[in-house]
């Protein structure tokens, strides 16, 4: 007995199915594995013979139909099947459509759907990125705020320990002044660039400096070199080498130091001169019996080593 069967009802399938250009539609026989009719691309170099391929196993694995995705054996592209048996007869519907075209408009939407997930990306970054920029900012403004209250701290404890250093510096010249009132002999206090910071009024007369021009931080070379034009030291061809030899006498090494010279009124002086600390000198200037002036010029100034020091 035979039956026959429309095979053109198959190209109406392939065509209803819009199964795309590589798509196939075929009628399959499951009691030998043969393709009994086939539309589409498959058709031009067909294999007929189905037995022993993973698409016939998978087709008699689900009598009832199924879905099944790999390589069609019919002509070895990749597809994804569909397929189901005709009722009451030894026969499996099959429809396939080519992987890459089944799945172009979910890899459209999917590219859609990563560039919007790149995007958003992209601007979760940028706000992060400005919302930490402005956090460094934020905390970077308040560690320059903190150096800056904490260097004007600084700044203001300088300048108050500089305040008291000068009250302290200022009181204890009030109190060397006071100190110096009743001391007959002349006394004269040197900073460290001996520069003049304290004298008592014997020291006015015998130093031959007029009063106005002494002043706190008179030089002591200035001093010297008054009297030396005033013709204290005598005839002098070098003023500038007796100035500096005078200086380098009043500073020996050994911190104190003893000579005599005639004072502006021709009386016999003995300065003597102590180092400070801080490297500055305490002149102390002591008037001898006065003695007669004449034409001649005076004696030059005779150092004589200090015996003992004297103390201020």
């Amino acid at each position: 007995m035979g039956a026959s069967y429309r095979s053109t009802a198959l190209i109406d399938v392939f065509t209803a199915a819009r199964l795309g250009a590589s798509g196939i539609a075929a009628l399959i026989d499951t009691h030998r594995g043969g393709v009994q009719a086939l539309a589409g691309i498959a058709a031009l170099r067909p294999r007929l013979n189905l037995v022993d391929t993973p698409l016939y196993a998978a087709m008699q694995g689900r009598p009832d139909g199924g879905i099944w995705i790999g390589a069609t054996s019919i002509d070895s592209i990749i597809r994804i099947h569909a397929f189901r048996s005709v009722p009451g007869r030894d026969l499996i519907v099959l429809a396939g459509m080519e992987l890459g075209e089944a799945m172009a408009p979910a890899d459209s939407w999917a590219l859609g759907a990563r560039s919007v997930a790149i995007a958003a990306t992209l601007l979760v970054l940028l706000v992060g990125a400005t919302a930490l920029w402005q956090l460094w900012h934020l905390r970077s403004g308040r560690r320059r705020q903190r150096a800056m209250e904490h260097a004007e701290f600084q700044l203001e404890a300088v300048r108050t320990d500089l305040l008291g250093t000068r009250m302290r510096a200022n009181i204890a010249a009030a109190q060397l002044r006071a100190a110096l009132v009743g001391v007959r002999d002349g006394v004269a206090v040197f900073d460290g660039e001996l520069r003049l910071a304290v004298w008592n009024t014997p020291f006015i007369a015998t130093s031959g400096v007029p009063p106005e021009m002494l002043h706190e931080g008179l030089s002591l070379d200035s001093i010297l070199r008054h009297q030396a034009h005033a013709g204290q030291y005598g005839v002098l061809e070098d003023v500038e080498a007796e100035v500096s030899g005078r200086i380098a006498l009043l500073r020996p090494e050994s911190g104190h130091a003893e000579l005599t010279q005639l004072g502006p009124d021709g009386t016999a002086l003995t300065i003597r001169s102590q180092l400070t600390p801080d490297g500055g000198l305490v002149l102390t200037v002591n008037r001898q019996n006065p003695v007669p002036r004449t034409d001649s010029p005076p004696p030059a100034a005779e150092v004589q080593p200090a015996t003992e020091a004297t103390e201020w």
